[in-house]
């Protein structure tokens, strides 16, 4: 049987970091002699707590390996988010989220601002908030519920008050769409509550 491989990202890693072809083969040849477990993640904290790694280059793999605290996306990505239509305040919490993340997990990044873009396209594009003082529907999505959810008007604007009283307290990404999904289940129910009788 031959001797254990690392993947080939943990190769890059470990290049990103400093390690040359030489070092990572020399101390995977001597991990395996002395360890049974075949872990990439494993091997590489045993490489870098290896004594012939000097403590400039530990101190650089962590410099490295860290996002600063004051990283910002670049004002490419920040545009392209925009125009997603995620709004700048957004951004800025998401920033925030993506630094702790990545340095919990010591993530070496390549490409900074490529990940921080996948990592947003998973979020919402608004952060939760209470709901409005003066919320109400919009006229656009009561024909859309009209259309699409619900064919009774009177049923739709009977729920508004409840609605509001309900959420009063709550908070929301977006408060049409919470308005929908609420007439939606209603009037289903509504409708297996009348077809079981």
């Amino acid at each position: 049987m031959g001797q254990w491989q690392l993947t080939a990202k943990t190769l890059l890693t470990l290049k990103q970091l400093g390690f040359s072809p030489e070092q990572t083969r020399q101390a995977l040849s001597q991990y395996c002699l002395e360890h049974n477990q075949h872990d990439d993640l494993a091997f590489m904290q045993y490489l870098q707590a290896s004594p012939s790694v000097t403590q400039e280059h530990r101190q650089q793999i962590v410099a490295r390996a860290q996002l600063p605290l004051v990283w910002r996306p670049s004002p490419q990505t920040e545009r392209a988010l925009v125009r997603q239509g995620f709004a700048k305040e957004v951004i800025t919490h998401y920033a925030a989220l993506f630094i702790i993340r990545t340095r919990e997990e010591r993530q070496l990044l390549s490409n900074s601002d490529a990940a921080f873009a996948t990592f947003c396209e998973h979020r919402p594009k608004r952060l939760p908030e209470p709901m409005p003082d003066n919320w109400m529907p919009r006229v656009f999505d009561l024909e859309s519920i009209l259309q699409t959810v619900c064919p009774d008007m009177d049923y739709i604007t009977g729920q508004i008050g409840k609605f509001i009283e309900h959420h009063r307290y709550s908070v929301a990404t977006d408060w049409d769409d919470r308005f929908m999904l609420w007439i939606e289940r209603g009037w289903n129910a509504q409708v297996l509550s009348d077809t079981a009788t």
